[in-house]
């Protein structure tokens, strides 16, 4: 890492070349000082010793023979073994729509649909959504409330929720809800 930086290349760069935070490039710069790399005193070096620039860093790791040691083959693994998992449960979901081939992208356009959350209310009936607090209900503290934002409408409704009749979600309070002005930069 040191090298790298001595030749040219930026600390932030040979962060994430060699994967590691920038405050360590930074660290390991400033020990070395302007010392040669090979009379540098490596032995107050981290818990962990010194690691080569291929010992489970980088792409090239990924291709390496190490026995599976490495953080990036150890990643790889989990993420086939989960794929694996959730083979049956994906090959059993119906099919997607395809995307219509007509649709082009307007980001000026008005907001449309219904957006929904879950939030818990505090002590006081009050549930905070999109950086705002809304009082839904008193006679509801802590509890759960889904909260459909209609963005066609212009209006939220807050539904109570219970766990022993989760088929049961009545209205609790409909509030005005304007959306933000803000445009979209294209």
């Amino acid at each position: 890492m040191v090298a790298a930086v001595r030749r040219g290349s930026s600390p932030r760069k040979v962060a994430e070349r060699f994967e590691v935070n920038l405050r360590t490039v930074q660290v390991w710069v400033d020990r070395s000082g302007d010392q040669r790399l090979d009379r540098i005193d490596w032995s107050d070096r981290p818990r962990g010793g010194r690691r080569e620039a291929t010992a489970g860093r980088g792409p090239s790791a990924r291709n390496s023979s190490d026995g599976g040691r490495s953080p990036c083959r150890r990643s790889d693994r989990y993420v086939e073994a989960a794929r694996h998992r959730s083979a049956p449960r994906r090959d059993a979901a119906p099919p997607r729509r395809s995307f219509p081939a007509q649709w082009v992208l307007d980001l000026q356009r008005l907001l449309r649909g219904t957006v929904i959350f879950l939030r818990r209310t505090n002590d006081r009936g009050e549930a905070a959504l999109l950086g705002q607090t809304f009082a839904v209900d008193p006679a509801w503290p802590s509890r759960l409330v889904r909260c459909e934002v209609d963005l066609t409408r212009g209006q939220i409704r807050f539904h109570r929720l219970r766990r022993r009749e989760p088929g049961q979600q009545p209205l609790a309070k409909t509030v005005p809800y304007q959306t933000p002005m803000k445009r979209f930069q294209e």
